[in-house]
């Protein structure tokens, strides 16, 4: 019979340089991260070794091939200009946990030929409500699909996420992209 354990380590306060951890592992070695510790039979540790993150492709692309609601568009009228939406109440879900994600968004672009009806605008926001997708993903998934369905002279995408575990992140995507000329789109 063999116990498995698993334990996270934030940082390293049983070793000091140069001592050695358990199970032959390098005095050097960094207890920061997953680690799964196999006891035998006697509960006597009989191999440590460090676990991946388990974040692979599959949490890497979540959420990015997912079917939202439609962005309709309607005719502009005027030359050069800039529209800035902003959406306080953005949801989605991490796919590694399941937690709640929330944020604000916005979308700052200088219109070509269309501009975004708010209210499709509206709706395929709410679509992100139970999608489980990082903020990175997020962020570009949304300029894409306005650059998709609104061909812009040029856009930004800024998601402004609130706190989760004391860390906060701005996520900024831009429309060119860097080496793309904007009728690429």
């Amino acid at each position: 019979m063999k116990m498995i354990i698993e334990i996270v380590f934030n940082n390293n306060p049983f070793f000091k340089d140069g001592d050695a951890p358990p199970g032959g592992a390098s005095p050097n070695l960094s207890l920061a991260g997953r680690w799964v510790i196999l006891l035998n039979r006697d509960y006597k540790m009989s191999r440590l070794k460090r676990k991946d993150s388990g974040y692979g492709e599959r949490e890497a692309r979540a959420g990015l091939k997912a079917r939202l609601p439609r962005l309709d568009t309607f005719p502009n009228q005027f030359p050069d200009y800039e529209i800035t939406i902003e959406m306080p109440e953005f949801t989605s879900v991490c796919p590694r946990t399941g937690l709640p994600d929330f944020g604000v968004i916005t979308i700052r672009y200088v219109p070509g030929d269309h501009c975004l009806e708010l209210k499709s605008l509206k709706n395929y926001i709410l679509g992100y409500r139970n999608l489980g997708i990082f903020y990175e993903n997020a962020v570009n998934r949304i300029l894409e699909d306005v650059v998709r369905a609104c061909r812009p002279k040029r856009a930004t995408v800024i998601g402004e996420f609130n706190p989760r575990g004391g860390i906060k992140s701005i996520v900024e995507a831009h429309y060119p992209r860097s080496g793309q000329s904007p009728n690429l789109a």
